[in-house]
Order: structure tokens, then sequence, then C-alpha cells
């Protein structure tokens, strides 16, 4: 290869992070390629949770763990909440900030194997 065109390659590469023809499996506009599905498993929670915002009304399940009673998310907003609480459970904190937010708080029947 001949200086200038080292040259010109190396300006391509400096200015455009790509040489031009050189498109490989990123396409012409560059960046990272898409991948199938997406976020859309994210955008359906969030429209649940939306529409859940609607009632008002999250649901829970309590749970006896070492004698203590612990509740966790039962719906698509309360998972929500936890998440943003950072915490896996639904705390006693969480929960009153919950409710000052307007939610009310629905415990899910207990479900039996028999």
């Amino acid at each position: 290869m001949r200086t200038e065109e080292k040259q010109a390659r190396h300006h391509a590469m400096a200015t455009h992070g790509r040489i031009a023809g050189d498109e490989g499996r990123r396409g012409k506009r560059g960046g990272k390629p898409r991948q199938a599905g997406g976020r859309r498993g994210y955008d359906c929670k969030l429209q649940q949770a939306l529409d859940n915002q609607q009632n008002q009304t999250i649901t829970v399940t309590v749970k006896n763990q070492y004698g203590n009673d612990v509740i966790h998310p039962a719906c698509a907003t309360s998972r929500l909440f936890a998440r943003i609480a950072g915490t896996v459970t639904l705390t006693t904190e969480t929960r009153s900030l919950i409710k000052e937010l307007g939610y009310r708080i629905e415990i899910a029947a207990p479900t039996y194997k028999i």
C-alpha cells in the first residue's frame, strides 16, 4: 500500500470510525447491530403497570420466613415498586410510601397444592 493510501485510510478511521466501503455487519450507519426482541418485554410490563395504575391497586403475597411475615410482590406494579426500592420484598417503609401515592394493597389469597 502506498503512503498516500495509508494516510487516507488513517484519516477515514480517525474522522468517521470506519473506512468507506467497509461497513461490515454493522451497516452503513454504524453503531451496534439491533437485536431481535429488544425491550418489548419491558414495554409490555410497563403497559401492565400503567393499566394497573388506573386501578390504583397492587397485589402482594404474605409469606412466613423464620417467624417473620414478609410481603412479596405478586403483580407487575408491585414488582416495579420492589425494583425501585432495590429489594426483593416490600418493606414497611416502602408500603407506607406506596400508600402515600394513593395505591391500595391487596393480599392475594394463598394457594395450596393438594
